[in-house]
């Protein structure tokens, strides 16, 4: 654990181990499955595998923009293949703008001031390659 478990008010349970030592760092892929839901239990997204596997997980490049606030602030402290339960306050979700529905003219998917909760499953953390470095000169005849 990284200490990011309680870093901005972001409350994180802990359901299953994952490998205890890969983290995201800034522009590393992170796939996960997820359930958001709202106070009253009434889910507003999810990204899960099918029963037969087919469903892709989700994939966001971690430190990216576009993010809820509550997000980033998790992710600092959750390792690849851990299942955890994170509560997001308002401020660090979609604050007061809420997140409108589509279907709804006027109305939300999230309402304003509202706390998230989201169980997630961290399945894979793929580390940005590093920037390799230019092959050895070829000797010279001089050499």
């Amino acid at each position: 654990r990284r200490g990011g478990a309680m870093a901005g008010h972001v409350r994180i349970e802990r359901v299953a181990a994952g490998d205890g030592r890969t983290y995201a760092s800034l522009g590393d892929e992170v796939r996960v499955f997820y359930r958001g839901t709202l106070p009253d239990g009434a889910e507003f997204h999810a990204v899960q595998p099918g029963e037969d596997g087919a469903n892709a997980p989700f994939e966001f490049e971690f430190g990216q923009d576009g993010l809820i606030p509550g997000w980033t602030s998790a992710f600092e402290d959750i390792c690849q293949g851990e299942k955890v339960v994170v509560h997001i306050p308002a401020h660090l979700g979609y604050a007061e703008s809420g997140y409108p529905d589509e279907d709804k003219p006027g109305g939300y998917a999230i309402p304003p001031n509202t706390d998230l909760k989201y169980e997630i499953h961290c399945v894979e953390i793929i580390k940005k390659r590093a920037k390799k470095a230019a092959p050895p000169a070829e000797p010279t005849a001089e050499e």
